[in-house]
């Protein structure tokens, strides 16, 4: 088991490259706009190191999704752990520390006020992934 604090970037792969490419791209959009969407605006509104639990209870979520979102947001450097609250904070930096302008495209791409994200949005709505779910609750997000 895979505790929930652990980024992804140092856990060992479980799926074949090719098949974790293909889950990795057919989630991002989704995910990210999770993210940008609903915990973007909490995160700024708690102003300190905020942790899972404290997201999904305030945004009315499950918590391993939500803990799911901000590990990988993490590895993508828009977020960062702080070891000693369990917290996330936002970062102004990149994954190899350079300044990331990366959070406000993504607010401008998959923000509520974008045209694209909803069209995109009602494609993933409407599509069956390419591969498998094991479960009916595989197809949800963040959704309690």
């Amino acid at each position: 088991t895979i505790p929930m604090s652990t980024p992804r970037s140092t856990v060992e792969p479980i799926l074949p490259h090719k098949v974790g490419l293909l889950l990795d791209g057919w989630e991002a959009v989704p995910l990210l706009a999770a993210f940008v969407r609903q915990l973007l605006p909490l995160l700024r509104e708690h102003q300190g190191p905020c942790t899972a639990q404290e997201l999904a209870t305030s945004a009315s979520l499950r918590e391993g999704p939500v803990a799911l979102v901000l590990r990988t947001c993490a590895v993508l450097g828009l977020l960062r752990l702080d070891d000693s609250t369990g917290g996330y904070l936002l970062t102004s930096r990149g994954p190899n520390g350079e300044p990331s302008s990366l959070l406000a495209e993504l607010e401008v791409v998959l923000g509520t006020k974008s045209d694209a994200a909803e069209a995109l949005l009602a494609l993933y709505a409407e599509a069956p992934p390419p591969f498998g779910l094991t479960s009916s609750e595989g197809a949800l997000y963040l959704f309690a």
